[in-house]
């Protein structure tokens, strides 16, 4: 099978770029240039070391439910058991980036939160801890769940404080738990410590990471963490690219479930990770998928190609029952079953043989058992193969039934969010991943595979490929913009060689005139044309945001349905709630408020801001473009004499064109690097403006109750629910006027 060459490492692009840079500094130094523009070049240069030398690592946030096995995939795809991977209840509670190093040990690097941060925060807890008020007016419940402020808190501190379980929450004092001397060491601190011993390496970054832990003094010091790197030679990570580990969405811990929302709006690129053996059929699976692909969607990342699906649990145990297989492997799949029975049996009855010899007294006694023992051994492993290849055949299939059923769906939520019949669904990629076996089978695991023979059939290594290939795509976008930018110095350090060098002063005024006629029709076609694409991207943004306010009238129409709803909680709960800023158990009163929002705004949105923007930016691009080389056509063909036009030909060649044409003049111009630049800030700014704008009603909706929350927090006392509800009902008749 034909593979694609190893990309290109971030360094490697650099490396050959700063150079460059270097020499061409230490050459300015002897060459005699204007001021200004010996001014402009130092400018230059610097900007381009810049843009060389910066950090431009491109974060791949890793996102989903608990459980579903996105620890071990990244140790498969660093190829080192570096993440926990239990399955003793805990799970990732600090966002961790992973990143490539050129460094023969792994290390990592643990920032704490300061002192300050801590006291404030352990201030808070107490507060909701010790928090006694009761309603003797009003019934209460006992269930207020995981979510209530006062079970949060009260198992955020255990978890740091474990002494303090038999100790009554009335006695846990700030200054005192500040004095606790493994707390004191981490806060105000950096840890770094290095994998030299491999084999604690992954326990002691653990106490960091999870959520909990076990032991008589296991203290889950993620509250105190701000955040976790783990840097090494990673050859995934070589093009640029940063893994990020987020907590499973959907935490009951709002600190937590905040940070991977965070990563969603933030991230370069996201790999949505769902579990392959509930992804086809499990309607809490698939409405988790339905849910953030049409959010995905909707956030431009389907179009700027930064979205993967991945289902893990590919090598995972399945019966032949549990789908039906074309009628061809469905019979390769009997026969192997029933091979296994038969070799099963037969090793049934060579241990009885054995048994049996064991009580002979013959003299071939010990040589019949040892034939017997080895025809045992011999029939397992024929045994085992055949498991494993009648499990490989169900895997593979699988992997076919379910790609197909969730590209069916996501083609259906494409579509749907389109008004054209006929919108052609752009594809996006899914990898259906056997962490497991691959970790066996690369010897990284000591343990055998249990349903791949192959690595590459695990997914792993296409996954590895597909990572690899986008972050070279993203590091070369950046070194090509450095290169570019030195191109078009030197083209531009050559025209002013080659002026100086020729024309008498009469010749140089002529064509500078000519030019500037040249150069102030090409101004104005191209402000004509500017003018042209804002109208018409305004006239795009008025509409939808006459859709939004349509939207939003709806949903304040249904508010008081339901405020009044949550108002049949009894009132521990109702306190619980606004206490944590709307968050009840299972959901959310700021997204209730909004949930009807995104739906009705959903088709126009997505046609607006992902289909006639983009499509409006990329005619006036080309307009542009056409505008420029019909310019440098005039100016080489009619504007400019023989000797000019030799000029012109000595500046083509200052940048080592082999082909001296309209499009490698248009790129000694910078004009390449200036369109790129100007595409490219615009998609990151519109991509950020669609995630922040998909994703804002709930926090916009927090933000605006987030005085009334505080204010009904406050009631204490009998009669205090009723007061809470009077609060609401009031404010609602004060936004009416």
């Amino acid at each position: 099978m034909a593979h694609n060459p190893p990309p290109i490492s971030a360094q490697q692009a650099y490396d050959y770029l700063i150079p460059l840079i270097d020499n061409f500094e230490a050459s300015m130094q002897n060459i005699e240039l204007p001021d200004e523009f010996r001014k402009d070049c130092v400018n230059t240069m610097q900007t381009m070391r810049d843009r060389a030398t910066q950090d431009k690592r491109h974060k791949v946030a890793i996102v989903g439910r608990t459980g579903v096995g996105k620890s071990t995939l990244i140790n498969a795809l660093l190829k080192q058991q570096i993440l926990s991977a239990s399955a003793s209840g805990a799970c990732t509670a600090v966002a961790t980036e992973i990143s490539y190093k050129d460094i023969e040990d792994i290390e990592a690097v643990v920032e704490f939160t300061s002192r300050d941060e801590w006291k404030k925060e352990l201030s808070r807890l107490l507060d909701d801890v010790n928090d006694k008020t009761v309603d003797t007016q009003e019934e209460v419940t006992h269930d207020t769940g995981s979510v209530s402020p006062t079970y949060q808190a009260r198992e955020k501190i255990l978890g740091v404080y474990p002494g303090l379980r038999n100790v009554p929450p009335e006695n846990w004092n700030v200054e005192e738990l500040l004095m606790d001397s493994k707390v004191d060491e981490c806060l105000d601190r950096t840890l770094r410590f290095p994998a030299s011993d491999k084999s604690n390496f992954q326990k002691e970054l653990e106490q960091f990471l999870a959520s909990a832990l076990t032991g008589s003094d296991a203290r889950a010091l993620w509250p105190l963490v701000k955040n976790v790197k783990i840097m090494g030679p990673f050859e995934v990570l070589s093009t640029g690219i940063t893994l990020v580990d987020l907590p499973g969405y959907g935490d009951v811990d709002n600190t937590r479930d905040s940070m991977a929302n965070d990563y969603l709006k933030t991230a370069d690129s996201i790999c949505l990770v769902a579990g392959i053996t509930r992804a086809k059929d499990d309607r809490e699976i698939h409405s988790h998928l339905q849910n953030h692909l049409r959010q995905i969607i909707l956030d431009g990342r389907v179009r700027e190609r930064s979205i993967a699906l991945i289902l893990t649990g590919s090598d995972a145990s399945i019966g032949s029952n549990e789908f039906t297989l074309p009628e061809a492997e469905q019979a390769k799949v009997d026969a192997l079953k029933k091979d296994a029975i038969k070799l099963a049996e037969e090793v049934k009855v060579l241990t009885e043989k054995i048994q049996r010899k064991e009580k002979s007294t013959t003299r071939s006694k010990n040589s019949s058992l040892q034939r017997y023992q080895d025809q045992i051994t011999q029939k397992r492993l024929a045994k085992d193969t055949k498991i494993r290849e009648k499990n490989r055949l169900l895997a593979l299939g699988r992997v076919k039934i379910v790609e197909q059923a969730i590209q069916d769906k996501y083609s259906h939520i494409y579509r749907d969010l389109s008004s054209q019949e006929d919108q052609i669904v752009p594809s996006i990629p899914i990898f259906c991943l056997g962490s497991r076996d691959y970790l066996c089978l690369t010897n990284i695991e000591p343990d055998s595979p249990v349903t791949f023979f192959d690595p590459e059939e695990t997914g792993i290594p296409s996954l590895n490929r597909h990572l690899g290939m986008d972050g070279e795509r993203r590091t070369l976008t950046e070194a090509n913009w450095v290169l570019s930018k030195f191109c078009e110095f030197m083209a531009r350090a050559s025209q002013l060689s080659a002026k100086s060098a020729g024309d008498d002063k009469g010749t140089k005024e002529d064509a500078a005139r000519k030019m500037d006629a040249v150069i102030s029709n090409l101004e104005a076609c191209c402000f004509e044309k500017l003018d042209r694409l804002v109208s018409t991207i305004g006239t795009v943004y008025d509409k939808l945001q006459k859709v939004v306010e349509k939207a939003v009238k709806e949903a304040e129409k249904q508010s008081p349905r339901i405020f009044e709803s949550h108002e049949n909680k009894k009132w521990n709960q109702y306190k619980a709630m606004m206490r944590q800023d709307g968050q009840y158990e299972g959901g959310s009163l700021n997204a209730d408020l909004t949930e009807t929002v995104l739906p009705e705004v959903q088709r126009p949105w997505n046609e607006a801001v992902n289909g006639q923007v983009p499509l409006s930016l990329v005619e006036f691009t080309d307009d542009i473009k056409k505008e420029l080389a019909d310019t440098i056509k005039l100016i080489c063909n009619s504007l400019f004499d023989d000797n000019t036009r030799a000029l012109m030909e000595h500046f083509i060649t200052a940048v080592q064109s082999p082909d001296p044409s309209t499009v490698n003049l248009r790129k000694s111009l910078g004009l390449d690097t200036f369109l790129s630049t100007l595409t490219s800030s615009n998609n990151q700014a519109t991509s950020s403006a669609q995630r922040l704008g998909t994703r804002a009603w709930e926090s916009l909706m927090k933000e605006q109750l987030g005085p009334q929350y505080a204010k009904v927090c406050a009631e204490k006392g009998p009669g205090m629910y009723k007061r809470m509800k009077v609060s609401r009902k009031r404010r609602r008749r004060d936004c009416d006027r």
